[in-house]
């Protein structure tokens, strides 16, 4: 299970923790463990302490609303998340997508907007609109392959369903030192 590492699901942070339990066991919360970073040769930890959490995913004031789903085509796990500046001012307002190899990551950023179709993202608690609230892309709804998925979401308040079609891009050495 990933989380933003924040007190309140409406309140931006700056990181994403993991937590995992066996499925028999999810009532047992002596069962938790918590994602709390690598060890020498880079093998993640697991603790049964909160405490000793540590984020799987870092964005300054713009980790928030977020979820996570495995791809088998791509053999890689895809998160979507928003933020809309909810806890202080000048934090980002966004809808990206990322993927990682493994649940811990690395991560990386795939797409990334801080616009809904063109149009700046609403901004204030009391404001629905652009990407709204959650956005997820459901794993039954991802084509074989793993390039062509749909992305639900409560787009503007309505329920919205999105086609989504990955690419790669080669990068020249040009483009990439710029």
């Amino acid at each position: 299970m990933y989380s933003p590492d924040s007190p309140s699901g409406t309140i931006e942070t700056d990181r994403i923790v993991l937590t995992r339990v066996p499925r028999g066991q999810i009532l047992e919360e002596s069962a938790y463990e918590f994602f709390a970073g690598f060890d020498t040769v880079g093998e993640p930890v697991w603790s049964p302490l909160i405490g000793d959490r540590g984020s799987v995913y870092e964005f300054p004031g713009g980790a928030n609303r977020l979820d996570v789903v495995y791809s088998p085509g791509l053999r890689r796990y895809l998160m979507t998340m928003r933020a809309r500046d909810w806890a202080a001012a000048g934090n980002p307002r966004h809808f990206s997508i990322y993927d990682a190899p493994e649940p811990w990551g690395p991560w990386t950023t795939i797409y990334f907007t801080e616009t809904f179709y063109g149009e700046p993202l609403p901004t204030g608690a009391i404001h629905h609109g652009g990407w709204d609230e959650a956005q997820r892309l459901p794993s039954k709804w991802i084509e074989a392959e793993g390039s062509v998925l749909q992305l639900l979401c409560s787009c503007s308040d309505t329920f919205s369903v999105i086609r989504v079609q990955l690419t790669t891009r080669k990068w020249s050495t040009r483009e990439s030192a710029d």
